[in-house]
Formats: structure tokens, C-alpha cells, sequence
């Protein structure tokens, strides 16, 4: 079983490096709400990711590596919030 313990102050900006299969993406994942973790748990801002992921998620900010696809979504809203992100005009 590995294990992962991180402080990062209020107002600081860190990012995740490392090989494949390091687990970068399945902790973001994890932090940001999009997985259930299996055991373990985090705190963001003071919020329980596990009991309390909307205020958590209010805390952070994520930028992926690569654009997501979310199965919530249609393929309208996807070109709509990816054309917002890249600053195409809604026109």
C-alpha cells in the first residue's frame, strides 16, 4: 500500500510530476471529487473531500494536462466551455 502526505499553504500553486503509472492522475482525480477514494482521505481548505467535495472543490483550481471529456455533458456544452476556456467568442 502506498501512501501520499502533502501540505500546501494558502495561495501557494503546486503541480504533480512523475513516471507513468506514478498515480498523479488517480490523485487529482481523487482531490477534485471525479473518484471515490478507496481508503484515506484529504482536506482542502479546511473541507473533507469525502463528506464535503463542493466546498473543497471551491478551493482549488485544476488544469489538466489534457482537454476532458464528461459524460454529464453534451457535445455542445463540451465545444461551448472548451470554446469559453480557449477565448472564442460565443458568436
Amino acid at each position: 500500500m502506498k501512501s501520499f502526505n502533502l501540505r500546501v499553504e494558502e495561495k501557494e500553486t503546486f503541480g504533480l510530476l512523475g513516471p507513468n503509472g506514478a498515480g498523479k492522475t488517480t490523485l487529482i482525480s481523487m482531490l477534485t471529487g471525479m473518484v471515490t477514494p478507496n481508503y484515506g482521505n484529504a482536506w482542502i481548505g479546511g473541507f473533507d473531500i469525502q463528506t464535503n467535495v463542493s466546498n473543497a472543490q471551491l478551493q482549488m483550481g485544476v488544469c489538466p494536462q489534457f482537454d476532458l471529456l464528461w459524460p454529464q455533458l453534451t457535445v455542445e456544452e463540451h465545444l461551448r466551455f472548451y470554446a469559453r476556456l480557449k477565448g472564442i467568442p460565443s458568436s
